[in-house]
């Protein structure tokens, strides 16, 4: 009897003829999640207790309040409020991110962020050749139910039949990120296909052939 060839886990098990389309939606994914990468990763300015919030999750550590002077006059309390009021942080725009995640109680917002961001980066940069499609497909699709969950799960309330509800810029998020998470699973599933890198390595998937062993011939020795 001989045992069926095994298939590397990186070998695209999907036929040849899907190569088209599933390079089609690599391409798409790539449009879509390099640019939202690239502006994660970009810088802004935080203001007000956003400021103060963010230089606690990058610092670790609470902000020390300004304490006013019991002698102060009004003037100086206004004048010192205004000043705690235009507080400006510079810090990368994933951090508005980190923030909703930390109003949802997750743990490590920030590395959560940075982790969210670089993987739209490079895991959407590497889907176009098709360069370990199925590992960051998995990664992109953890990535965008993440997403759905802090952006477009609050919109519909907990519920899926809200949906029809919602106004068209909130139902366009959400059904983007039902889109991508649908697109990502697919790489996980299908793999790069035949139009991409990780067919050059791994090879295509091989035809599984069993030898069928009768019984009179497991009990002959010379069979």
């Amino acid at each position: 009897r001989s045992e069926a060839p095994r298939d590397l886990p990186m070998a695209s098990p999907a036929p040849i003829a899907l190569g088209p389309y599933l390079l089609l939606v690599r391409v798409i994914l790539f449009l879509v999640l390099v640019p939202a990468g690239i502006q994660n990763l970009s810088m802004m300015t935080f203001e007000g207790v956003d400021a103060d919030r963010v230089r606690q999750l990058r610092e670790g550590a609470p902000t020390t309040p300004q304490l006013v002077q019991p002698e102060s006059t009004p003037v100086d309390l206004a004048g010192t409020n205004q000043q705690a009021e235009a507080e400006e942080y510079p810090a990368r725009r994933l951090y508005t991110i980190a923030l909703r995640m930390e109003d949802m109680g997750w743990d490590n917002p920030g590395l959560l962020a940075w982790i969210g961001a670089l993987t739209q980066l490079i895991g959407g940069g590497l889907l176009l050749p098709g360069l370990m499609t199925r590992v960051w497909g998995l990664a992109l699709s953890v990535v965008v139910g993440a997403l759905f969950v802090l952006g477009s799960w609050p919109l519909v309330g907990g519920s899926l039949t809200a949906f029809i509800h919602l106004d068209r810029l909130a139902a366009n998020q959400v059904g983007l990120h039902l889109c991508l998470f649908g697109l990502s699973l697919a790489m996980v599933v299908c793999g790069g296909g035949g139009i991409s890198i990780d067919r050059l390595i791994f090879g295509k998937p091989r035809r599984r052939t069993f030898d069928l062993v009768t019984e009179d011939d497991a009990e002959d020795p010379d069979t």
